[in-house]
């Protein structure tokens, strides 16, 4: 007789485990299923193992009657029993992995849930009672695989040109530069008033220097002229004397 999945999307990359008429609460088994789908089978075996050891509570979000609240959550309990009964079925389904001859590090959690199975009566002290029966099977698959589906599914984004965002930042920098404040114009304009005043004196110190220097040159012109006057008297008298002669 094989055994019948409620999953049904299986491909070359996934193992799967299942347990029948497991002596486990099916409500506790419900609750597990929801903390441990879509983890890595590292992260479920360390869970579970902490469940055990009352390290970590499993959160009860479903089936709340007369449930407690515990440390960082509300209602939530310790389910030992049952969780020990994950751990074996996880351990399976990893060990069918490898000899399936996947990645046992990469492996994930893509499928796990829990049935009601039959419950038939007790026997001896527990007469006219029920017992607890539950189906649980799990399907793992390797993570690089999942990776690669996922990319071909989404489109390539375009890149923005690097330059264009320069751009930007540089316009948004500028438009945060402060306007100058009143106190700081007027700094300015009496430094612009000094600037004017020392350029006007500098100008005068120009113009008195040109002055001064052109009397200079005046009176040396003036000597030169009375020099040759004084020369050229005797030249004439000489002359004049030898006219006489």
């Amino acid at each position: 007789m094989k055994n019948k999945y409620a999953f049904t999307g299986f491909n070359e990359k996934c193992a799967k485990a299942i347990f029948r008429d497991q002596d486990i609460s099916t409500k506790h088994s419900v609750e597990i299923c929801r903390q441990l789908r879509g983890k890595p089978l590292a992260k479920a075996i360390t869970y579970l193992e902490d469940v055990i050891a009352l390290k970590q509570a499993v959160p009860f979000l479903r089936y709340l009657g007369d449930v407690g609240h515990k440390r960082g959550m509300a209602a939530g309990r310790y389910p030992v029993k049952a969780s020990k009964a994950f751990l074996r079925l996880i351990k399976s389904a990893q060990k069918n992995a490898s000899n399936k001859g996947l990645d046992e590090e990469n492996l994930i959690i893509k499928h796990i849930c829990a049935h009601k199975a039959s419950r038939p009566m007790r026997y001896g002290r527990k007469t006219r009672r029920e017992m607890k029966r539950t189906h649980i099977e799990i399907v793992v698959e390797e993570a690089i695989a999942a990776k690669k589906t996922q990319k071909k599914q989404t489109p390539e984004k375009p890149v923005k040109p690097v330059e264009k965002e320069a751009s930007k930042k540089d316009v948004k920098e500028e438009s945060k530069l402060k306007e100058p404040t009143t106190e700081e114009v007027s700094d300015l304009k009496h430094a612009g008033e000094n600037n004017k005043d020392k350029q006007e004196s500098l100008k005068n110190a120009v113009k008195d220097n040109d002055i001064k220097k052109n009397k200079e040159i005046k009176k040396q012109i003036n000597t030169a002229k009375k020099a040759d006057s004084d020369k050229g008297e005797p030249k004439q008298a000489q002359n004049e004397q030898d006219d006489i002669k």
